[in-house]
């Protein structure tokens, strides 16, 4: 009588810590690439394949009575500073695209914190875009409750085949001069 034994094994884990502070500033993990003559040596932190669902890659701070910062930025640069890209993979099923989410924070007794998506500085300043997919949507809107959206300083030019605006009542629109076809 033969008979085989299979025998499963999970990967073993790796586990990269600082050191404790017991009285003062715990340690601190630093990793960081080869310096190069032409090309410094690049770092890829990414997670396991599988034929199910590969790991998770999370960046958080601890929590505490303050918290750390998340900064993701690149080098300041003589020429072309690099850039830096957030998009999901893309699905090839009919599965659903992957969401993006960016939020500031809440918080139960102040304000909550303010986002801002800005262009850059310039001799011609770069610009600002909230863009959709070729037959999605661009919305700009306050959630349910909130006071109001508003868009300010500078021209505001909306150029669209059709344009909808609906308001329980207009409080003043345009200039003297100004006309409209509605």
């Amino acid at each position: 009588d033969s008979s085989s034994e299979m025998t499963l094994s999970s990967g073993s884990d790796l586990s990269l810590a600082g050191g404790d502070g017991l009285d003062i500033d715990g340690g601190s993990v630093s990793i960081v690439g080869g310096q190069g003559v032409d090309v410094g040596g690049s770092i890829d932190i990414a997670s396991g394949a599988a034929d199910g669902i590969s790991g998770d890659v999370m960046l958080t701070t601890a929590g505490g009575s303050d918290t750390g910062a998340v900064s993701i930025t690149t080098g300041d640069a003589d020429d072309s500073a690099g850039s830096i890209s957030i998009a999901p993979g893309g699905s090839r099923s009919t599965a659903d695209g992957a969401p993006v989410s960016i939020n500031a924070g809440a918080s139960l007794g102040g304000k909550g914190g303010d986002l801002t998506l800005q262009g850059g500085d310039g001799e011609v300043a770069g610009t600002a875009k909230l863009l959709a997919a070729e037959t999605g949507k661009a919305v700009v809107s306050s959630v349910d409750g909130a006071d109001s959206v508003a868009v300010s300083k500078g021209l505001v030019d909306i150029n669209s085949a059709q344009l909808s605006m609906k308001a329980s009542s207009i409080i003043g629109m345009g200039l003297e001069d100004s006309s409209y076809d509605f």
